[in-house]
């Protein structure tokens, strides 16, 4: 295993509980190659412990132990196990959950997330990469699930010069999985979605009726309000990202190329779909008698106002 020597500052980091070690603390590689698992070292030779190395990315090492260990099949069926033994403690009514969640699990830039009898997985670095196969070996040992996919299409994996797809690495993985959660019935678009498919409004502003109708005009006066607010709101974040970070520009800038300049869109046409969606649940689920047409739910004003939009 190469050893790979740091500064002063990462072994204070290291020592502090951080799990990365950043490209500019690094003073000796001795040869490490992309995606392997590297002994880490302080000036002095002292052991701060295992981590997958980055050949490309600023973050140069993930520690995966504090120890000098293998990072092998057996190394990965115990964290593994671990993480669904906490899950077991924690999740409940639920057939949909995440397995594992990165650093949180003590396995860097690995995350699976189980939908029923499948498991969705993301490589987001060389070294996780390289181990993929022996990871879903792993899983296909803990949970016998039906199919395990690669969901590698995310921007992220560029930093690391790996390759952005999607592929299926056991079993098969049909276009729709129908999963439990806390006794709702939901479905998850795997190969192509964001987890159900949809990206749901997060917030939902309820007038009563009665102010309605002695006060038409609040409806349409809110709309513009908040529609004003949130375009402050978005040309201050373009213009200043509110984060230190160095790379907070660049997370900005990957929000933009997945979601659009405008990630949080109001109204009511923009969000049929998951309006829809949210009404055939309630139905599904007996919440509901029937799907209520729009003019039951929102205010005409607002309708009216929809209508007179450019490209409505």
């Amino acid at each position: 295993m190469n050893e790979v020597r740091v500064n002063r500052k990462a072994a204070s980091r290291v020592a502090s509980g951080h799990p990365w070690i950043f490209a500019s603390d690094v003073i000796d590689r001795d040869g490490a190659q992309p995606g392997e698992p590297v002994r880490v070292v302080d000036q002095r030779g002292h052991l701060l412990g295992t981590a997958h190395y980055s050949s490309t990315s600023q973050i140069t090492l993930r520690l995966l132990s504090r120890q000098a260990e293998p990072i092998d099949r057996e190394f990965f069926l115990k964290r593994l196990r671990a993480a669904e033994d906490h899950r077991k403690l924690t999740v409940h009514y639920s057939e949909a959950y995440r397995v594992v969640h990165g650093e949180g699990d003590l396995l860097p830039a690995l995350v699976v997330d189980r939908y029923g009898d499948y498991l969705v997985m993301q490589t987001l670095d060389q070294g996780m990469d390289a181990a993929k196969q022996e990871i879903a070996s792993c899983l296909q040992e803990i949970f016998r699930p039906c199919g395990i996919l690669a969901r590698n299409d995310v921007a992220v994996r560029s930093k690391e010069e790996l390759p952005l797809e999607t592929e299926v690495l056991m079993g098969e993985v049909p276009e729709a999985v129908p999963v439990r959660m806390n006794h709702l019935r939901l479905c998850a678009d795997l190969l192509q979605g964001q987890k159900t498919g949809i990206f749901p409004p997060h917030h939902t502003t309820i007038i009563r009726e009665s102010v309605v109708r002695e006060h038409p005009w609040v409806a349409r006066s809110l709309m513009e309000a908040f529609d004003k607010a949130k375009a402050l709101a978005m040309e201050r974040v373009h213009r200043q990202p509110p984060t230190l970070l160095v790379f907070g520009a660049s997370w900005l800038r990957l929000i933009d190329q997945t979601f659009g300049k405008d990630p949080f869109v109001y109204g009511v046409g923009a969000n049929a779909r998951a309006i829809d969606m949210v009404q055939t649940f309630s139905v599904e689920q007996g919440l509901s008698e029937r799907k209520q047409p729009w003019e039951e739910l929102f205010p005409e004003e607002i309708l009216i106002m929809e209508e007179r939009l450019p490209g409505s």
